[in-house]
């Protein structure tokens, strides 16, 4: 078990002198997509110029955002105009793989910032490991999870994982925008999209991105978010299924702090990080929150 996370810092070293890299995690709370997208592209800069394979994992829930990854359009937005703006629902066009996804409280959003080539990885490898992550966590909360819509379950959102779809160092959950080592489809192709399921329906979502060799974007855990909130939204078109939380597949309650630990502790595991260190909130925060903020109150 770890140590207590309502510390600023804590963190866990083997017995011995590490040898690997370490795991930086950041608990940010709540805070904007747009803020926490602009972190991203700092700590993705950063990381492209360090040599210690460091992996930073920021963690946080947005105030409710509709993003539109490469896969999306605004055919599966069945809201209009007036709708979107009476749910205060803005609408964000990112350059990352997958459909539309809503973000809203009460869903863990989970950004790694992970050097591929420091750790011998493709991006399918990257993948691979990321969806085990996510599908370990579920699984060590006695959930069932599933790589694809149980039968039977029929919505507007919703997707699979066939392993098959990274095999090739690509997959259709993610966008490498600036990385030429990997083969990219010259267009969209109608094939489900990752996530993790449960008997209720969809619980999880992948959709990632790599520029200069470093990946980011990452993974979206449903645990408690009002499921009203993916109303209207179609999050694959392909196969759908009902968005769902993990309360609702377990019929009580869940911790976000419970569901944070084990995603450290597997992305621990995962990419093989002899230590971590947990952070509640990051240094470059403040000033990167103001910029967006004036920038946004400017345009």
């Amino acid at each position: 078990m770890f140590p207590p996370w309502e510390t600023d810092s804590v963190s866990a070293t083997s017995s011995r002198e590490p040898i690997g890299p370490s795991l930086e995690a950041y608990l940010l709370g709540r805070l904007e997509y747009d803020v926490a997208l602009a972190l991203q592209n700092r700590l993705v800069y950063e990381a492209s110029g360090r040599d210690d394979g460091q992996i930073a994992l920021l963690m946080c829930e947005h105030p409710s955002t509709l993003v539109v990854g490469r896969r999306g359009s605004r055919a599966h937005i069945e809201l209009t105009p007036r709708e979107l703006t009476s749910r205060k629902l803005p609408v964000r066009w990112v350059n990352h793989g997958g459909g539309c996804l809503v973000h809203t409280p009460g869903q863990l959003a989970i950004y790694p910032i992970v050097p591929l080539a420091w750790h011998k990885l493709t991006l399918g490898d990257y993948l691979h490991r990321l969806h085990a992550v996510v599908r370990n966590v579920l699984i060590e909360l006695k959930i069932k999870a599933q790589d694809h819509p149980v039968n039977g379950l029929n919505g507007c959102n919703g997707g699979s994982a066939p392993a098959e779809a990274a095999q090739n160092g690509h997959s259709n959950g993610h966008h490498p925008e600036t990385a030429p080592v990997f083969s990219v489809s010259a267009a969209p192709v109608a094939t489900p999209q990752p996530g993790v399921w449960g008997r209720t329906g969809q619980l999880a979502a992948l959709s990632v991105a790599v520029k200069h060799g470093i990946t980011y974007h990452g993974a979206f855990i449903n645990v408690a978010p009002a499921l009203e909130e993916f109303r209207g939204v179609v999050s694959d078109p392909v196969q759908g299924s009902p968005m769902s939380s993990l309360v609702a597949e377990r019929q009580q309650p869940v911790r976000m702090t419970t569901v944070r630990e084990a995603v450290v502790r597997h992305m621990c595991q995962a990419f093989e990080c002899q230590r971590f260190h947990v952070h509640t909130g990051h240094p470059l925060l403040p000033q990167i929150a103001l910029t967006v903020r004036e920038s946004a109150r400017v345009g």
